[in-house]
């Protein structure tokens, strides 16, 4: 007799997981096993393991940023308990069988979105699937890609600069020695293969020399045996395709992640590292081929991975030095007087948060800071007015999404001079996304992405007066192209 009633809670037990309807079941169990002595208690937990209603999981890592600055989108998700089957609803056109894997979606238009998937099992559905909304910004101006015949060999961490007609780059990569000079006009690429370069180098920086033609090189670091921190520069003349060593006596101490500003006659370094921040520095006179030493009085804190900007339209021309690491974050900083050799502290009050790998641009009048990380990475800044020495926050409304790592440039030739950042980090993604800031209407513009170059940081970015130059630059891979922005 127990053996036939064992049969007959089978026999229902079977047609409970076939096509008759037994229950509702526990949404959020599991559901137990088919253990146990009792038949009642036997028959309930069969009905319960078959008719357990599933919950749905969406992996936080898939979605997307909102706004997010791409027509591509991809959704990954699982449930429990496993296994499911799942089906999945885009913009409410209607559930349809979707992946147990994730699902990719192309081609989405600017404007709202929404995604909803929810998991099945044994013919039972989650009653309540996820949703998540978001809007697509497809923003405004045109990407043209650069060409990459004749193009410099891959890299990231060079330096570039703009000569009023072309596009220089320079070392970066493995220690490069190498570069070339781009034309937008012509799209085309002239290699540098001059004699008598500087030491190949990285994180290094680079000014053109408005006055005399040139292109100036300074400081950064190679890898030898250990790392080896370099004095030395180099000063590049296009027309004549020559270099020509910085000289060494005087010149501040070699160093890395450092600041350099081209005054309109002179290049001045400042902080940057060499086992150990300083808060020290030099002028260089290209002319003369000679260093004169920053005061260090009232100087500020010793800091690396901060900003400078040359701040030339005042009374009394300064450089302004701003944030980076000095033993922590800091907002501190401080302008230099060339011409007195003096500083003068900058206000902390309304001032950004600490912050590091930021950027920083002058608008003639003031200076804007904006990104950077401190515990979190930022999309938030202010604009800095030396003559007042204040600050004003900087509008987050449509701003461009939080990032590290990214160069900015000032774009004065626009109907409305702007402030334009692309590109960068946020964790350990790299970013194919940017904006146009507009101090004066405290303002954002979205730049269009779909045709943008591909995601990347330790690029490099060149204002022409009106359009930008990105190139190089690396995430997943390192990269040897780029794209001509016009807003």
């Amino acid at each position: 007799m127990k053996t036939r009633r064992a049969f007959g809670i089978g026999f229902i037990v079977m047609a409970c997981l076939g096509i008759f309807a037994c229950g509702t079941g526990n949404e959020e169990s599991d559901g137990p096993g088919l253990t146990g002595s009792d038949d009642g208690q036997l028959f309930n937990q069969a009905i319960s393991a078959a008719t357990t209603r599933p919950k749905t999981i969406v992996s936080y890592y898939s979605l997307p940023d909102n706004p997010l600055f791409s027509t591509t989108v991809d959704f990954t998700y699982t449930c429990k308990p496993k296994p499911c089957t799942f089906k999945c609803n885009l913009d409410s056109a209607g559930w349809t069988k979707c992946a147990r894997t994730g699902i990719t979606y192309t081609d989405l238009t600017e404007g709202p979105h929404q995604f909803q998937v929810k998991a099945g099992k044994n013919g039972v559905w989650d009653k309540t699937p996820y949703i998540f909304s978001w809007d697509v910004v497809l923003g405004v101006g045109s990407w043209t890609p650069t060409s990459t015949t004749n193009a410099p060999s891959a890299r990231s961490y060079h330096t570039a600069v703009w000569t009023g007609s072309e596009m220089i780059v320079w070392g970066g990569g493995s220690d490069l020695d190498t570069g070339a000079r781009y034309d937008p006009t012509a799209d085309s690429w002239t290699n540098i293969w001059a004699t008598n370069p500087p030491h190949g180098r990285i994180y290094h920086t680079a000014v053109w020399d408005t006055a005399n033609a040139q292109m100036i090189v300074w400081g950064g670091e190679y890898y030898d045996t250990s790392t080896v921190y370099l004095n030395t520069g180099g000063i590049y003349k296009p027309s004549a395709n020559t270099w020509t060593a910085t000289s060494t006596t005087n010149a501040p101490i070699g160093r890395t992640d450092h600041t350099m500003v081209w005054t309109g006659s002179k290049v001045i370094v400042w902080g940057g590292s060499n086992n150990g921040r300083k808060n020290d520095g030099g002028i260089y006179d290209p002319v003369a081929n000679s260093w004169t030493a920053t005061n260090t009085a009232n100087a500020p804190a010793g800091r690396a991975w901060h900003s400078a900007v040359w701040a030339s339209g005042l009374a009394t021309p300064v450089m302004i030095v701003w944030g980076g690491y000095v033993s922590g974050t800091t907002n501190t900083g401080a302008m230099y007087d060339p011409a007195g050799n003096s500083w003068t502290t900058t206000s902390t009050t309304n001032a950004p948060s600490a912050r590091y790998w930021h950027s920083a641009v002058w608008t003639g009048s003031k200076m804007i800071v904006w990104g950077g990380r401190d515990y979190d990475i930022s999309n938030t800044g202010a604009q800095y007015d030396p003559s007042g020495n204040s600050w004003t926050p900087t509008s987050t409304i449509n701003a461009a999404a939080a990032r590290q790592k990214h160069p900015a440039v000032w774009v004065s030739g626009l109907a409305t001079p702007l402030m334009m950042v692309w590109g960068g980090e946020t964790s350990s993604t790299g970013l194919r996304s940017g904006g146009g800031y507009d101090p004066v209407g405290d303002t954002w513009t979205i730049m269009e992405t779909p045709h943008a170059p591909e995601a990347r940081y330790g690029h490099s970015m060149v204002s022409t007066g009106n359009k930008i130059i990105v190139w190089g630059g690396t995430y997943g891979m390192t990269y040897n192209n780029g794209g001509v922005y016009t807003p």
